[in-house]
């Protein structure tokens, strides 16, 4: 996980630093929530995104607010999430796969939805590792058996 604060800001906002990009991967890795000033620094360089007005004025106004009002959306942190066809490319399955196991029950969502695919966090995907590897183990032992007589 990364320490301390992230890379500086720069005026040309592409290319993402690799050092950002090291730190969010570390924070997704671990499961790690992404403290206030990292949230900062990928919203800078996200490429929908453009600085307004106020934030070109007063940045550190600016970076104060954002601080305040993500502590207060995320209570204090957000944890970097995964789309279903993330998480389905993680399992080495294809979309409608993991569908077809949700569908079963052999794999639990999670509870939240961001239109028709599920938000996944590294917890929530380590325990669909785990559940789709005993699945994948029982029916091994099953075909494993030998053919009754």
């Amino acid at each position: 996980m990364p320490a301390g604060a992230p890379p500086a800001r720069h005026r040309d906002r592409w290319p993402v630093p690799v050092a950002l990009r090291a730190g969010l991967a570390s924070f997704a890795l671990t499961g790690t929530p992404v403290p206030a000033d990292w949230a900062r620094s990928w919203a800078w360089y996200h490429p929908s995104l453009f600085p307004r007005t106020p934030e070109t004025r007063c940045p550190q106004e600016f970076d104060r607010l954002f601080a305040v009002r993500y502590a207060r959306r995320f209570t204090a942190r957000r944890v970097c999430t995964m789309s279903t066809r993330e998480v389905a490319a993680a399992l080495g399955l294809t979309i409608g796969a993991l569908q077809q196991l949700i569908f079963r029950g052999i794999i639990r969502p999670p509870a939240r939805r961001l239109g028709p695919s599920y938000v996944w966090e590294s917890g929530e995907v380590k325990t669909a590792r785990a559940s789709l590897e005993a699945w994948r183990g029982r029916r091994r032992s099953l075909s494993d058996r030998p053919a009754v007589a």
